[in-house]
């Protein structure tokens, strides 16, 4: 853990760019540094935290009399902080880096970064710096006549999401993103083998499933953008099979977590989408 640093994008741009943190979210961050064992004594980590926050956001900071004070100030100096949303991160991740350098066992950036994902902030902390990041391609939602397994794989998806980051979302959606191809197939009776991989499905769905055969404007121009498709959902598979839950596997960072939840979804989206035009159109 280095000082975070803040890109430039957020250094020239974040005023007024995000709205204040909720009390509930401010609380929770607080919560965490309570839980951290410090080497230093309770009033000393209230301290620190208070300094690294106000030196953040540019308030005035002087040492409280006592623990019960020193909490006291600290809520008001974060909630203050908490106006600019960067500015209170910057500040929380910093007092936990001097906790760290002082051997007290601190929260990695991995977990603060699911915190961020939580609470949807559009940040996130990549190599010592706070980087701006987009929001993610909302979950497919289930279609009208999902079977139990699409919509729990959907909903367990969306909420591993909003609590514990994208990188423990990836199965799920790969699952997801499985069985919606399944009962394209079944819908239409066109044969898959139960153990076929997504792209192979997704390739025979191209080839006989009505929706997907090229036509109208640019038409084969679209086919290759549903090849290129399929070789997407290959890597994807790669991912979920030694980059997710699937497995006892390392999970992916959230720059590349968010990359593949939002390509997953994409692809899910699509997906709907033309089968949604081709039933209007039936």
């Amino acid at each position: 853990m280095n000082k975070l640093k803040v890109s430039s994008e957020l250094t020239f741009s974040n005023k007024g760019r995000f709205s204040s943190l909720d009390r509930s979210v401010v609380d929770e961050f607080l919560a965490l540094a309570r839980k951290i064992q410090s080497v230093y004594d309770q009033h000393q980590t209230v301290e620190i935290f208070k300094e690294s926050i106000s030196h953040a956001s540019g308030q005035a900071c002087h040492r409280s009399s006592s623990l019960s004070w020193a909490e006291t100030d600290l809520e008001n100096i974060a909630m203050q902080a908490g106006e600019n949303p960067v500015e209170f991160v910057v500040g929380f991740c910093n007092g936990c880096l001097e906790l760290k350098n002082a051997g007290s066992e601190v929260p990695a950036y991995e977990y603060l970064n699911a915190l961020l994902t939580s609470h949807k902030l559009p940040f996130r902390i990549s190599d010592d710096a706070l980087v701006p990041t987009a929001e993610y391609v909302p979950s497919p939602s289930p279609p009208p006549k999902a079977t139990e397994t699409l919509k729990l794989a959907i909903s367990n998806a969306r909420t591993l999401i909003e609590k514990e980051g994208a990188g423990s979302a990836v199965d799920r959606l790969h699952t997801a993103l499985h069985a919606y191809l399944k009962e394209l197939c079944l819908e239409r009776s066109i044969s898959y083998d139960p153990d076929d991989t997504v792209s192979k499905i997704l390739k025979s769905l191209r080839n006989e499933h009505p929706a997907f055969v090229a036509s109208g404007h640019r038409g084969d121009d679209i086919q290759k953008v549903i090849l290129s498709m399929g070789s997407t959902v290959d890597a994807l598979t790669t991912l979920r099979n030694n980059a997710s839950l699937a497995h006892a596997n390392v999970l992916l960072e959230e720059p590349e977590a968010l990359a593949v939840v939002n390509a997953t979804a994409t692809v899910f989206q699509y997906l709907q989408d033309r089968i949604a035009r081709f039933e209007n159109t039936a």
